[in-house]
């Protein structure tokens, strides 16, 4: 073959010349010059002149865009998939390429806002976008715009409520299960058509709704609503700013208005105003966590009052449990603000009282539990207490007990090749034996209270025991689960399994950010792809 010198090429004895016109597609009908052809970057051909070589290498072509022959401004699938509005496009990019900012500064978030649709910006994706929780709306390109400012410079008055509600509110944009039904479903030899037979024959558990109102299965040849999970987070999921999109529905403004007669402050002025180490307390924070993951439901009432309805199942973790509760009628929503009030001042006193030991927490991914427990051992000195009390996800758990064993467990983990080990800004020995004087008081207050609670209406997956109750399940018996959830870990990794082996299909987070969608990913993928997250 032919070889460039110095910006000519030779051949050998007998080889066809390169510019040989009977070799060349181009000088054929229907064909296009060469050179009209945009190459990769690594490409050197005869005819461009001087033999000049592209400017980029071969690794800066894979996510190129716009026109080919480069990609200096760093764009990757996901902005691509942003720009064009193209759901399958966006299925290739990876969760990095997500959030991933190109030259300019602009993430595919932003790349929403450049999008020029019929319905203004590209709605369909960024609604994509904000599930995955690859969306921060006060995200600057280099030109200090965030992606709502280039919206506005973009689109209609129009156009911008509608991204508004989408990016704010999380809602869906119209025609979005339409467009996400024909740009993802499987076609040809892949197609797999739903069948009256596959109707027929198919097994749902019953919902919330079905096991409260004793509602008749579906007719037969109609498809039943997929099985649903609701699952509400716990401390740590906060923000200040929470609430702003829900608190003028009519139901939050009346828990609102309770909240102020049981917690004797207006939790709504915290959780909108701050200050955050304010909000982060734990008397502070549970109640308002509480009220949020309860709003959030309330929202998803109006969005998909059919998934509500076709509830088989609830959880929440640690705090969350409370919500999940409530969700499913255990208590009314002012006797589990009473039970959350007084669990999180029981569970801040263990850890502020004058006798009270140094207490932390360390969040820890990447070692296997046999490490993490044999660690734990090394460091815990004469009576000191560090053990796991969450076990999230594999390999992935928050460790809490004294002070100084949890410092001493720090870089231990590290050196165990920890992908991460994090001490925890608030908290204490919570789900730990730290916590018993917590218990006795909160048991106190359950007792005060039992009277008005009932079982639950469908499924809740508990904490302790990562096993649901149910219509069954005598008032006692969730006491004492909820007494012993402070000195037990949580494990919430086994309780989303079992949700799954139990049939659920949909999961649905309710509550600020999207911190049990996050760790659903390194549960079961499969389960991730299909969770939404309701924002509170």
């Amino acid at each position: 073959m032919p070889q460039s010198r110095g910006g000519e090429w030779e051949y050998a004895k007998g080889e066809r010349r390169r510019d040989d016109v009977t070799d060349k597609a181009e000088n054929r009908a229907g064909h296009r010059a060469l050179n009209a052809f945009t190459l990769p970057t690594w490409v050197q051909h005869p005819d461009i002149e001087n033999g000049r070589k592209f400017i980029i290498e071969k690794s800066q072509f894979v996510g190129m865009a716009v026109e080919g022959s480069r990609n200096y401004e760093n764009w990757s699938v996901a902005h691509v998939a942003a720009f064009h509005d193209d759901l399958k496009l966006l299925s290739l990019a990876t969760p990095e390429q997500l959030v991933q900012p190109n030259r300019w500064g602009m993430t595919p978030a932003h790349m929403c806002s450049m999008g020029v649709h019929e319905y203004g910006a590209a709605l369909h994706v960024l609604y994509e976008l904000i599930q995955e929780g690859a969306v921060d709306p006060k995200l600057q390109d280099f030109q200090g715009l965030t992606p709502w400012h280039l919206c506005q410079r973009m689109h209609s008055p129009e156009h911008l409520k509608a991204y508004e509600k989408v990016m704010y509110k999380s809602e869906k944009p119209q025609m979005y299960e339409e467009r996400k039904e024909a740009q993802l479903r499987k076609r040809g030899k892949f197609r797999s058509p739903t069948t009256m037979a596959n109707v027929a024959n198919s097994e749902v558990p019953p919902s919330c709704a079905n096991v409260a109102n004793g509602d008749a299965a579906p007719p037969l040849g109609v498809a039943p609503t997929l099985p649903v999970c609701i699952v509400f987070p716990g401390q740590g999921s906060q923000y200040v700013g929470m609430l702003k999109g829900l608190q003028a529905l009519p139901a939050v403004k009346a828990m609102l208005e309770t909240a102020k007669k049981v917690l004797g402050y207006d939790i709504l002025e915290l959780c909108l105003k701050g200050p955050e180490d304010k909000l982060a307390l734990t008397k502070y924070c549970q109640p308002a966590m509480f009220i949020a993951g309860l709003a959030a439901l309330e929202q998803l009432k109006i969005d998909q009052p059919e998934k509500v309805s076709s509830c088989q199942a609830l959880a929440g973790l640690s705090l969350g449990e409370y919500a999940a509760l409530a969700a499913a009628g255990v208590f009314d929503f002012e006797t589990g603000l009473q039970l959350v009030k007084a669990r999180a001042e029981a569970m801040e006193h263990e850890t502020t009282k004058p006798d009270a030991p140094p207490q932390a927490m360390l969040s820890v991914v990447g070692v296997e539990e046999s490490t993490v427990n044999r660690l734990c051992k090394e460091c815990a000195g004469s009576g000191q207490v560090c053990q796991i009390a969450n076990y999230l996800f594999p390999k992935g758990f928050a460790i809490a007990g004294h002070k100084d064993a949890i410092e001493k467990l720090h870089p231990k983990m590290m050196e165990a090749g920890a992908l991460q080990a994090k001490l925890l800004k608030t908290g204490g020995g919570f789900h730990t034996s730290m916590m018993q004087g917590a218990r006795s008081a909160l048991l106190s207050k359950l007792e005060d209270v039992k009277v008005r609670m009932q079982p639950p209406r469908c499924q809740v997956f508990m904490n302790v025991t990562s096993k649901a109750i149910g219509p069954s399940t005598d008032v006692s018996e969730i006491v004492a689960l909820l007494g012993d959830q402070l000195v037990s870990p949580v494990r919430w990794d086994a309780s989303m399994h079992a949700a799954i082996n139990a049939g659920c299909k949909e999961f649905f987070e309710c509550g600020p950010n999207k911190q049990l969608k996050s760790m659903m990913k390194r549960i079961h993928l499969p389960t991730h792809a299909a969770m939404l997250s309701v924002q509170a």
